[in-house]
């Protein structure tokens, strides 16, 4: 499979949700998923080279060659995928209600008691929880991939001979019982065990 033709079927992924990745796919998804996490983070150009290349044992062209398509595949996606976008608002969201809590009940080590919150921060805090609570009710229900199509399982029947045979055989109970015995009788004598009992 080309990078190309990997490329294609991941924004597939990314903006339809209609088929199902291979494994390869999948792998490449999640280092272009990395790139695309630590530049949402402001990580600088030369800190990205050198945390990808070590999380993914991949040299510096290949991590070139990741944030290049990584910036492309996301940056195609987001302009067409709402689901994406409404996905990356969420973590925003998840991100500010941990800073902002964190910052709001912290306790104070000598008295070990929590700095008294005024009406302010705490209707703050419950404008976070609605707007987080909104987001969530506003993402569509999770589309799953199509079925993987059943396999096909195709037989091939080889005859007494050992060549293929193209088109089953159609014989009546009779003949197949003839030929079945023709078949056994002409298989080699099994050794004999003497029978003890009835087992």
């Amino acid at each position: 499979m080309s990078k190309n033709d990997a490329k294609t079927r991941i924004i597939r992924y990314l903006t339809k949700s209609d088929i199902t990745l291979t494994g390869e796919e999948e792998t490449i998804l999640a280092r272009w998923e990395h790139i695309d996490f630590l530049s949402r983070q402001g990580t600088e150009y030369a800190d990205i080279l050198l945390k990808h290349t070590l999380k993914f044992s991949v040299s510096k062209f290949t991590t070139n060659s990741d944030i290049s398509n990584s910036q492309e595949v996301f940056g195609r996606s987001r302009q067409l995928n709402k689901r994406y976008l409404a996905h990356l608002h969420l973590e925003d969201l998840q991100q500010d209600l941990k800073r902002i809590r964190g910052e709001m009940f912290k306790v104070d080590e000598k008295t070990k008691t929590m700095w008294p919150l005024d009406a302010k921060e705490i209707a703050a805090l419950a404008k976070m929880h609605e707007a987080y609570t909104r987001q969530i009710n506003s993402l569509p229900d999770d589309i799953h991939p199509a079925d993987v199509p059943k396999p096909v399982i195709i037989y091939k029947l080889v005859g007494i001979d050992g060549n293929a045979i193209s088109q089953p055989l159609i014989m009546d109970i009779d003949k197949a019982m003839l030929l079945a015995d023709k078949f056994i009788n002409g298989l080699p004598i099994a050794e004999q065990l003497p029978i003890d009992d009835e087992d």
